[in-house]
């Protein structure tokens, strides 16, 4: 079982979705079915790994499954069959992935200027933490391994994390059958960090004594505000700008688009604690034993740091790029309540420590009527794992999964989905989107 993907599918491509399709494409607000429309308070929440998997839940069990659940540290332990939950890691070997958004939809506003042009104004929370690139030998098996053979391999790869709040302005503009959009956003990032280890290296773990010849490779940054507490804080540590750009291009029965989408990265300046390169050459052993009984995060580098004299930088500034991505559509509509998009989001990272964009390929069958829609979302992620979907709008809440099974079904759970959306817009404006409509949409 997977996850789905990190952009909610019926929350994009249909006319009826509001501002959340300008998420996904600028150039798509103008194509807004109604002259305005408001989001109230949505949310979508979206998780995959293939670290490791719990057996067996699903989304509504899985915070009493996990309280019960037994880990399985190692391959030849894992039972056929078990009365409680299990955690199983990643058995097959090869790098490791995970990925974590969460998004809170705020006060959203858009309305048309005319024909031809709409802007709007929105505001958003949003949380994401990824790794594309976990080392093979990082995995709970190869690490047991690895103690046995008293080596321990440390390879390339990076894992950021961030939250933020963003606000932003929107303006989309139509020229004949060409629509042209963007959005400029404001960046105010709370937590955020990264470890990037730039190299590949071999070190001798004898005795619980992991000791480092040659200097590593390694950066790691971080903010300090709810370590520092032992509580969650939203103490706002930088600042930075977001953009988004799309262009579509709309027909009668089908249209068809580009777009990039967060653009940009979120920097860093205070409550900060930087390991630079230069600062870790320092290093040239570690007693992990002296690193195992500790109540706090904050008590357990502050262990680190005496153990091994080191000063991190608390005045530096660090960046985490933004989780950039490319996306490509395509919708054709059969008539007027009938259609089908295929979407392609491909990440795009543009900075050494960017989140990341999971890759999707996405294909969705939808009814949809002024005051009805159902989703049918297909989607590959990472263009590896299918998983089914189902979405409904109800007026103007919209609720839904990208993976149907993972919410309701027990299976090897190791990630799900789900969004939802209420929204407010004209009701006495009736809604189309088909040939010879005469409101403001795209003519599919």
């Amino acid at each position: 079982m997977v996850g789905c993907s990190q952009v909610p599918s019926a929350l994009i491509i249909s006319p009826y979705a509001g501002m959340d399709r300008v998420r996904f494409n600028p150039a798509l607000g103008i194509s807004s079915a109604y002259q305005w429309d408001a989001t109230l308070v949505g949310g979508h929440l979206f998780a995959k790994t293939d670290y490791g998997f719990l057996r067996s839940a699903n989304l509504i069990n899985f915070i009493n499954r996990s309280s019960d659940a037994l880990l399985i540290d190692a391959r030849t332990d894992i039972p056929e069959s078990s009365d409680r939950p299990i955690v199983i890691f990643d058995e097959d070997g090869g790098s490791k992935s995970f990925f974590l958004s969460g998004l809170i939809n705020g006060p959203s506003f858009s309305f048309a200027l005319g024909d031809q042009t709409r802007v709007g104004l929105f505001s958003n929370i949003r949380l994401h933490a990824s790794s594309t690139s976990i080392p093979e030998n990082f995995g709970i098996y190869e690490l047991n391994q690895s103690y046995q053979t008293d080596i321990v391999n440390l390879e390339q790869g990076v894992a950021s994390f961030a939250s933020w709040i963003e606000i932003g302005g929107h303006l989309s503009k139509r020229i004949d059958e060409l629509s042209f959009g963007v959005n400029i956003k404001l960046l105010r990032p709370t937590e955020g960090g990264y470890i990037n280890s730039k190299g590949s290296a071999q070190y001798n773990f004898i005795d619980s004594i992991l000791t480092i010849a040659n200097p590593p490779a390694i950066e790691l940054a971080y903010t300090t505000s709810s370590i520092n507490s032992n509580s969650l804080q939203t103490d706002i540590n930088g600042g930075g700008i977001g953009l988004d750009i799309g262009v579509a291009y709309h027909s009668d029965f089908w249209s068809a688009g580009a777009s990039i989408t967060d653009i940009g990265a979120l920097r860093y300046k205070t409550n900060v604690e930087i390991y630079t390169t230069e600062l870790l050459s320092a290093l040239t052993e570690i007693r992990t034993q002296d690193y195992r009984d500790f109540s706090t995060l904050r008590d357990l580098i502050d262990q680190f740091q005496n153990d091994q004299n080191l000063m991190p930088d608390n005045f530096g500034v660090f960046s985490v790029g933004l989780p950039t991505r490319l996306s490509l559509f395509g919708d054709y509509s059969y008539d007027e309540r009938i259609s089908v998009s295929g979407v392609i989001n491909q990440r795009l990272p543009l900075f050494p420590n960017s989140l990341a964009a999971n890759n999707s390929l996405v294909v969705t069958p939808r009814y949809e009527t002024s005051l009805f829609s159902y989703y049918l979302p297909i989607t590959l992620l990472e263009y590896s794992s299918v998983s089914i979907g189902s979405a409904v709008r109800i007026g103007p809440l919209t609720i839904g999964t990208d993976h149907l099974p993972s919410v309701f079904i027990n299976s090897d759970f190791n990630g799900s989905d789900l969004y939802f959306n209420l929204k407010i817009y004209p009701f006495n404006q009736k809604g189309r989107t088909g040939k010879g409509s005469n409101v403001l949409c795209p003519m599919f």
